[in-house]
């Protein structure tokens, strides 16, 4: 997990939640603080598939952190609130 390639950390990360190694929730809690935003998605992710209570704290406060995103000049809160509105948009396109 203390890989210097982000690629590594990455994969590994999704190995750990993917094959549902409980064990490895305590490995992915600090990655949720990594500098490389796609391994802190990745733990995050990998994190949801271990379903680990511990690891809920850690996945609050990793949401604090969240920048806001920008699509083109406007400002969206995240990627949670960005996703809804996608969602909302597909059901309103089926009807």
């Amino acid at each position: 997990m203390a890989d210097a390639e982000p690629r590594i950390r990455r994969r590994a990360a999704l190995a750990i939640g993917r094959v549902g190694l409980a064990e490895g929730a305590r490995a992915l809690q600090p990655l949720l603080t990594d500098t490389d935003a796609e391994v802190r998605q990745m733990a995050a992710f990998a994190l949801g598939l271990l379903a680990d209570k511990d690891s809920i704290a850690a996945l609050t406060a990793a949401l604090q952190d969240l920048p806001l995103m920008r699509l083109g000049d406007r400002p969206t809160p995240d990627l949670f609130e960005r996703g809804r509105r996608d969602r909302l948009n597909a059901e309103t396109h089926r009807a």
